[in-house]
């Protein structure tokens, strides 16, 4: 089986982030499948007390400072700092088990895309679960699809690397996901366990302006793609 690399992006909006922890676990979950070239892009808004001591003098770890809060300025800026074979999110308040990697790692080998879904959803708060069932629902009317979940996908960076995002919020990697699987690039579904967290949310991701910006990318989109049957150019 030939090697793959991964890039993940942590975006750290508060001090009471687990950083350390999730660091951590996400290195022996590696360890323990013998995954051993990755990097982890930890990316830190201003108001975070700095946490060099926290990942030490690790090489597969790299710190970036970021004014911006917007997961979708985030992504897109983790998208171009990255080094590896593949690109993905991956929260710092110690919401998804690093075992979810047994089961997302096998996917690099022969597909562009692991889009993965919540194999837990008890773990979440209802009104997380109700919203995150709504916007899928949508989604996979609007864009004619049949994705379990919008929100952890992990992409091969050369597919991603050169598609311009244009959302700020976490309409671009839905956005991002519809239109690299609408261009025909092949993807499959994989489990991820969530850890049970009731903490309110750190991403915004209630936010109205968040809910704006979700709205109007993805009528853009729907016009562009389904209307005008435009294909992404990647």
């Amino acid at each position: 089986m030939p090697k793959v690399s991964l890039s993940l992006i942590l975006p750290v909006y508060d001090d009471d982030a687990k950083l350390s922890k999730v660091i951590t676990e996400l290195e022996d979950r590696f360890l323990k499948l013998s995954f051993t070239d990755y990097e982890l892009l930890v990316f830190l808004s201003r108001n975070v007390r700095e946490s060099d001591k926290l990942v030490g003098d690790n090489a597969n770890v790299k710190v970036f400072r970021e004014d911006s809060r917007e997961i979708g300025v985030i992504f897109a800026r983790g998208i171009k700092e990255s080094h590896k074979d593949w690109v993905g999110i991956w929260p710092a308040y110690d919401q998804i088990s690093p075992k979810s990697l047994d089961a997302i790692v096998p996917g690099f080998y022969d597909n562009d895309i692991v889009v993965a879904f919540i194999e837990n959803p008890e773990a979440r708060q209802w009104h997380r679960r109700f919203f995150s069932a709504l916007n899928t629902f949508l989604l996979n009317l609007l864009f004619g699809l049949n994705i379990r979940y919008y929100h952890l996908p992990f992409f091969r960076t050369v597919v991603i690397r050169n598609l311009k995002i244009t959302s700020k919020g976490h309409a671009a990697i839905s956005g991002t996901l519809i239109r690299i699987i609408k261009s025909g690039r092949s993807f499959v579904q994989s489990p991820f366990i969530m850890n049970p967290h009731y903490f309110p949310s750190k991403s915004g991701a209630f936010r109205f302006g968040n809910i704006k910006d979700i709205a109007l990318s993805h009528s853009s989109l729907f016009w562009e793609m389904i209307i005008l049957k435009k294909k992404a150019i990647i």
